[in-house]
C-alpha cells in the first residue's frame, strides 16, 4: 500500500473544486485542502494520471489568463512510510487517533 498526504494550493473556485472532486474519489478530506491517502499501486498510479492532466489543464488556464498569483499555485503530494503513516498525532476532537487523543 502507498501511503500520503495531499496538499494543494488552488485560488481559482472552479479548479479547486474539480481537484477536490477527482481527490474525494481516492482519499480522506483532513483538512479543506489536504487529503490522506492508502491506495494500492495500480490505484495511486491512476489517481497520480488524473492529478497531473488536471494540472496541466490548470497551467493551461493560468498561462492564458496571465494572472501570476494563478501560475504560483501548487499540488503537493508527500508519501509516507507505513512508521510515519501511523505514528501521526491527530488534534481533533471529531476523529478518534488509535495511537493518541486529545480534545482541546
Amino acid at each position: 500500500m502507498i501511503k500520503g498526504i495531499i496538499s494543494y494550493d488552488i485560488s481559482i473556485d472552479r479548479y479547486r473544486n474539480k481537484l477536490s472532486r477527482i481527490l474525494s474519489n481516492y482519499c480522506t478530506r483532513i483538512q479543506y485542502s489536504v487529503y490522506q491517502f492508502e491506495l494500492d499501486e495500480k490505484i495511486y498510479k491512476d489517481m497520480l494520471k488524473k492529478i497531473e492532466a488536471f494540472y496541466r489543464n490548470y497551467l493551461r488556464y493560468a498561462y492564458t489568463s496571465a494572472n501570476i498569483d494563478d501560475i504560483t499555485r501548487s499540488i503537493y503530494i508527500f508519501l509516507l512510510c507505513e512508521g510515519c503513516f501511523n505514528r501521526k498525532i491527530v488534534f481533533d476532537k471529531r476523529v478518534k487517533n488509535s495511537n493518541r487523543e486529545m480534545i482541546i
